[in-house]
């Protein structure tokens, strides 16, 4: 294995000569052949699309080989920042639904909650959806819906941008990420539309099921078929590379236009991550993993930041009573989501 990944780490320098490449696996992979996964280790390669070899200059070929590793070519399609389910207007908001800037025609996702060590709660989604693709200020407006989806810059304001974290064209990019305040308590709620919501959270494992809810298609399902990628996209005119990133690809459509931001969990309601982007068909979408989104927003914030679920640890540590009856515990972070929710009904009605 130690080979491959040096395979792995020479071709990462010189792979994106050939044409279609947008990206490579950065772990030792099984090469798959007629469709089906053999047990021959590989690196794998990602094109927008096969050509065959007697279309290609002999220097355009990719190596079946290289230095006694096999390679296998994957078509993935050609994959882009996912811009324009569930586009009505929601109060209190869920993650999950549509959201755009104030000052900007277009519609993504609402991604999910963190809470740092001071007990502030704050809505990520990606950069491009709140920060512009790093155009935006603090203090900018968050609406819901998005103006694409008829949402109103002077009534549906939700949420005011804090910060992001920068997508540079001279470095590894790892997340696609920013993060804003509610204007009130009242104004959102911790859950995701119409499903369940987090209740731990991970990276997402090679070959499992994972699903995401986004404002254009919804609730969908897609298999993890790359948990350590790296891929490149193209933004007006210039070229990103993102590292570390997670493929997923859909049973069907898996990611659409305006489900960027979409929180992706899988089948146990394990938080994986936030999805930024996808290829043209929509069965193919790549995601921000959990610990890069983490450690991310915590450099960028200069304190630590946790994923809010609902047994989030630490600063709420698993403190559990047993009320009632036995098989029945309240931890702490219940008893939080219980009075955020309380409060914020109480704060509605007395705002009527």
């Amino acid at each position: 294995m130690d080979r491959i990944r040096e395979v792995i780490n020479e071709l990462r320098k010189e792979i994106y000569k050939y044409p279609n490449v947008v990206g490579v696996s950065l772990t030792p992979k099984k090469k798959i052949v007629k469709g089906k996964q053999t047990d021959i280790d590989c690196v794998r390669i990602y094109v927008t699309r096969k050509i065959p070899e007697d279309k290609l200059r002999k220097d355009e070929v990719i190596p079946k080989e290289v230095n006694g590793v096999k390679t296998d070519i994957v078509q993935i399609g050609k994959l882009r920042f996912i811009h324009v389910g569930y586009t009505s207007r929601y109060r209190p908001v869920p993650a999950g639904v549509s959201v755009s800037r104030a000052d900007e025609n277009a519609r993504g996702t609402l991604g999910w909650f963190i809470i740092d060590e001071d007990l502030n709660i704050y809505a990520i989604s990606c950069n491009h959806v709140f920060a512009k693709f790093n155009q935006g200020k603090s203090g900018d407006a968050i609406v819901q819906p998005g103006l694409l989806d008829g949402g109103d810059p002077q009534l549906d304001i939700v949420f005011t941008l804090v910060d992001f974290v920068e997508i540079r064209e001279d470095v590894e990019n790892k997340v696609d990420i920013a993060w804003a305040e509610p204007v009130d308590k009242a104004v959102y709620y911790v859950g995701i539309v119409e499903h369940s919501s987090p209740v731990g959270v991970e990276d997402p494992k090679l070959d499992e099921t994972v699903w995401k809810v986004g404002a254009t298609t919804g609730y969908t399902e897609a298999r993890v078929i790359d948990e350590s990628a790296e891929i490149q996209l193209e933004h007006n005119g210039k070229t990103y590379k993102f590292v570390d990133v997670a493929i997923a690809q859909g049973f069907n459509t898996f990611a659409q236009p305006g489900d960027s931001g979409a929180p992706v969990l899988n089948r146990l309601n394990m938080f994986k991550g936030i999805l930024f982007a996808g290829n043209e068909d929509g069965k193919v979408g790549a995601f921000c993993k959990t610990s890069n989104i983490i450690s991310e927003i915590s450099n960028k914030m200069g304190k630590n930041v946790y994923i809010f679920t609902y047994n989030t640890y630490p600063p709420y540590k698993a403190i559990t009573k047993t009320v009632i009856k036995p098989y029945i515990t309240y931890t702490l972070s219940d008893v939080l989501m219980f009075l955020i929710g309380f409060f914020s009904a109480l704060s509605a009605i007395f705002k009527r």
